[in-house]
């Protein structure tokens, strides 16, 4: 079975681009068929799961979400008492790097062609439509955390919404077709913007009760 779910993951690669959201559906669901099959390729990409998942479910909670925003939680709560390395592991997540690596890993592993991973303009364009897949998921945790920063903030859960018609053309300027919606325990609603650096240069726009703008690094 795991030959025959390979197999077609290498027609579907040497087929053309991934720029359809159909094409990026049965994508996600067949990796992680691969994944559910295979534990140690399983345990090497501990994020890939989540970003099929998210592809496929209409809304998660389950531990690799809540994981998930545990990992970014100090920078949705603007609480900036993370170190370096915790800092890169948070970009990596939020500009979708580690979801590159980590499904070009997949792929390698039975030989697929590879150039959705390392063609950044194909890359770009299959970002295009996951996050037209993903728009209507939700992060979401069922419990929140206690509040932490200088503002106070909990995170409830998080929602993306894709930038219609953000360009793709030239993958140096790593536009990223998705904006990140927070909503926090308070009522108050936030939203991350990724600048053309990642998370160096984002910004969090902050709305109810009062509108603020802070920058996450």
């Amino acid at each position: 079975m795991q030959n025959d779910i390979q197999e077609k993951l290498r027609r579907l690669l040497d087929g053309g681009p991934i720029n359809e959201e159909m094409k990026a559906v049965y994508l996600l669901a067949e990796v992680r068929k691969i994944l559910e099959h295979d534990a140690t390729l399983k345990a090497a990409a501990p994020n890939l799961e989540l970003y099929c998942n998210w592809g496929l479910h209409v809304q998660l909670d389950r531990a690799g979400a809540k994981k998930f925003l545990n990992i970014v939680d100090p920078v949705l709560t603007l609480n900036m008492n993370f170190s370096q390395t915790e800092h890169d592991a948070c970009d990596a997540l939020f500009t979708l790097e580690a979801f590159r690596l980590e499904l070009r890993s997949v792929l390698a592993s039975f030989g697929a062609d590879l150039g959705i991973c390392d063609d950044l303009r194909r890359w770009a364009e299959f970002l295009m439509a996951y996050s037209q897949v993903v728009q209507d998921s939700e992060l979401s945790l069922k419990s929140t955390s206690a509040p932490s920063g200088s503002l106070g903030l909990a995170v409830k859960r998080v929602t993306i919404r894709p930038v219609v018609g953000a360009p793709v053309s030239d993958p140096a300027n790593k536009v990223y077709p998705m904006v990140w919606m927070i909503d926090y325990a308070d009522g108050r609603i936030g939203r991350l913007t990724l600048s053309r650096f990642g998370l160096l240069g984002a910004t969090i726009d902050m709305f109810n009760p009062a509108p603020i703008a802070a920058s996450v690094r």
